[in-house]
């Protein structure tokens, strides 16, 4: 899984056994600052975006090293509002090979909180509730989770 927001970049690999669990055999984070200098004109900065491609393409040569059969690449808010946002994934697509997919904000809400239910091993608590308050380009994301059932909003 690649999680591209507007601040770092992640890549997460998993082994994972369908219909039963999944583990985590690598997991590192880098500060891309994709969003750096795009808050007046929404225009992704090209030493921005230069910096971003060189991290994914550490991210390609790190997984096709490793045997990853299966990526999974996702980009956030910095790309959502970027009006160069597509262009900027064409680039990463012919560099890469990877297709972004854009998640909305609602689902960049929820599989924040998914993901920290996991993190914090609350998996499984019938009655975990839990509250994420984010800030990326003067968004906040409030998201919960009570009984199994997910719930975001987004205000932006």
């Amino acid at each position: 899984i690649i999680d591209l927001g507007s601040n770092s970049a992640r890549l997460i690999v998993a082994h994972y056994t369908p219909k039963f669990a999944f583990r985590i055999a690598d997991e590192f984070t880098r500060r891309v600052r994709l969003s750096e200098g795009m808050a007046a004109d929404s225009v992704l900065r090209p030493v921005a975006v230069e910096r971003t491609l060189a991290m994914l393409r550490v991210f390609r040569a790190f997984c096709d090293a490793h045997g990853v059969s299966r990526v999974i690449p996702t980009a956030t808010a910095a790309v959502r509002h970027a009006v160069n946002g597509a262009e900027f994934l064409s680039r990463v697509q012919a560099e890469t090979g990877w297709k972004f997919r854009v998640l909305t904000g609602e689902e960049e809400a929820r599989l924040g909180v998914i993901a920290r239910q996991f993190r914090w091993g609350q998996c499984g608590s019938p009655n975990s509730t839990f509250s994420t308050i984010r800030s990326g380009r003067s968004r906040l994301g409030v998201s919960a989770i009570a009984s199994q059932k997910h719930s975001a909003c987004w205000a932006g």
